[in-house]
């Protein structure tokens, strides 16, 4: 979905939202796949723009 009114710095796929502090993402279909990490001491977790991820206890390269 278009925002009527578009942003300054509107982009094809979204723009940043200086209010929320935030890039919106108006369309999917960006030309690139991302992944957003999220962690907190040992518990952390991974999570890509297509909402495919993992979440882990520990740091996943040493556990074992």
């Amino acid at each position: 979905m278009t925002p009527s009114v578009l942003p300054t710095g509107y982009q094809p796929y979204g723009y940043y939202d200086r209010g929320a502090r935030e890039y919106v993402i108006t369309r999917p279909d960006t030309p690139a796949p991302w992944i957003n990490y999220l962690g907190q001491g040992s518990y952390g977790g991974i999570i890509s723009n297509t909402a495919g991820g993992f979440s882990f206890d520990r740091d996943p390269v040493t556990a074992g």
